[in-house]
């Protein structure tokens, strides 16, 4: 069994660009493979340009046809698989966000979100298919540092020591929000953990419950598992079960919903909405980050098209998130769950309140290594540049394993001292991930608009008004993420204050 590791073009991503920067894509036997998290995994490779079809497969392309067949074919399973990327337990949160602003705010922020992704992953869409055009036999980007480096050398006169500290940088901070997700996984596990020791009257620990520290050594060990079969099968296995999930948990929260209390109307601070709205945004950009990422499409533009890609999986993803929050929202009926999953107040029967909580941890389990391996993909070359001198001394000296342990446990002890996930989501969607997915976007895409134009138009008045109008959008479009992120922290600082 042939695997491929691609990163699909998701800046559509956790969530189009802004979130967006650590994605990795396996496939196995040609098909996508997704993962339940804010990592995706999608097959992005022509198979047609890199010769990698099988005879007979090429001769069912050689007409209009089989081309059509084809395309229709991959743009299908490229959608599939940005779609499974966000149906991960990040999707229940929506309820408890729905109950805390209203739901007209949620409804609304929910909206805004997605066309505001939509847009930014476009742009790293069309980013990537300016510099692939000009590139000739250049290799494409290959991470999100990368493509934001080759913008500002083929339009600025930056040196390029310059482009690659900056490509670094940006590479860090994606990294750094990929550790962040990675660590909403863990709290997701423990928290759950925990709470299954509950239902369950655990003996062992009468006073103080430690049951939920079983899962560090599990997460310490699965990532450092480094077989892309094996992950590729527990994130197939993964993917079905969240699917059982997600249709049990709505089934329940369907039959107990009262439409009338749709009619109800939030009253949400400052302070709650845009915490919200951080939580919202992080939701969408696990996809968002996925797009730039080992981006090793010849045609990126296919992404961006009326019916493409990035469209299209937006189209569908939005929806569920408005049926699960809204849904949820009138099940709940103004309640506060315990359990992220409304298990605890929509079913009724204990074992398959057991069963959804544990399929879920499971799932949760089996994307980690994912995530975690993006963060490899960033900082593997400077962890083995900085330790190559002693790894000369101690032969074969396993770096990448240390490595993995060494993230894993980092996360364990950053994803302890967190309080809540709903703190984690927040944060992380107003800070890293609205930098990287909404700021540096507009500016990244901007220069090589504008180079293009100038390559491609006299310089006519007209052409003139159309560069300032082209930059006065994408300056607001940077100042107004810059705008969010600063109110989201406020927001976030203010309710840490009022608590106290």
């Amino acid at each position: 069994m042939i695997i491929k590791r691609c990163v699909a073009f998701q800046s559509v991503s956790i969530k189009c660009s802004l979130f967006v920067s650590a994605y990795c894509v396996a496939a196995v036997e040609g098909k996508m493979v997704s993962f339940t998290g804010s990592y995706s995994p999608q097959e992005a490779q022509n198979a047609m340009e890199q010769h990698t079809l099988v005879p007979y497969e090429r001769g069912d392309l050689s007409n209009e046809g089989g081309m059509l067949n084809y395309w229709l074919f991959r743009q299908c399973r490229a959608t599939a698989a940005l779609v499974r990327s966000m149906l991960g337990p990040v999707i229940f949160t929506f309820p408890a966000l729905y109950q805390k602003t209203g739901f007209l705010p949620g409804l609304l922020l929910t909206l805004a979100s997605a066309i505001w992704s939509t847009c930014t992953m476009m742009m790293i869409a069309k980013a990537s298919d300016y510099i692939c055009q000009a590139g000739g036999k250049e290799a494409p980007p290959t991470t999100y540092g990368h493509l934001c480096g080759c913008a500002l050398k083929k339009t600025t006169f930056y040196r390029e020591t310059i482009c690659q500290r900056i490509s670094r940088i940006v590479n860090y901070a994606v990294a750094a929000f990929q550790i962040g997700t990675c660590c909403f996984q863990v709290k997701f596990m423990t928290t759950h953990t925990a709470f299954l020791a509950k239902m369950a009257n655990c003996t062992f620990c009468p006073e103080t419950s430690y049951c939920h520290l079983i899962v560090l050594p599990c997460v310490c060990i699965v990532g450092t598992i480094s077989n892309l079969t094996t992950l590729a099968r527990m994130a197939l296995l993964a993917n079905a079960l969240v699917a059982v999930v997600i249709v049990v948990v709505l089934q329940e929260a369907a039959s107990k919903a009262d439409l009338q209390l749709l009619r109800q109307s939030g009253h949400a601070n400052f302070a709650t909405l845009f915490q919200t709205l951080g939580a919202i945004i992080f939701a969408f950009e696990a996809q968002t980050l996925i797009l730039p990422l080992r981006n090793r499409m010849h045609q990126p533009r296919k992404l961006a098209s009326p019916m493409g890609v990035v469209p299209l999986s937006m189209l569908t993803i939005a929806p569920v998130f408005v049926t699960i929050g809204s849904v949820g929202f009138v099940a709940l009926r103004g309640r506060s769950p315990e359990s992220v999953l409304l298990s605890d107040q929509l079913i009724t029967h204990q074992w398959i309140q057991i069963a959804v909580i544990g399929i879920m941890i499971f799932a949760v389990m089996a994307s980690y290594p994912f995530n975690l391996l993006a963060v490899i993909d960033i900082l593997e070359e400077l962890w083995n540049v900085t330790l190559q001198g002693w790894s000369k001394k101690v032969k074969k000296l396993p770096l990448t394993f240390l490595l993995r342990l060494l993230l894993s446990l980092l996360v364990g002890a950053l994803a302890m001292g967190v309080s809540n996930l709903e703190s984690i989501t927040s944060f992380l969607g107003g800070s890293v991930g609205m930098l990287i997915c909404f700021v540096v976007p507009p500016l990244m895409l901007l220069p090589l608009e504008l180079d293009r134009n100038a390559a491609s138009s006299s310089s006519s008045s007209l052409s003139v008004h159309k560069k300032r109008l082209l930059t006065t959008l994408r300056v607001a479009q940077s100042f107004i993420g810059i705008a969010v992120a600063c109110f989201i922290l406020t927001a976030k600082i203010a309710s840490k204050v009022g608590g106290q």
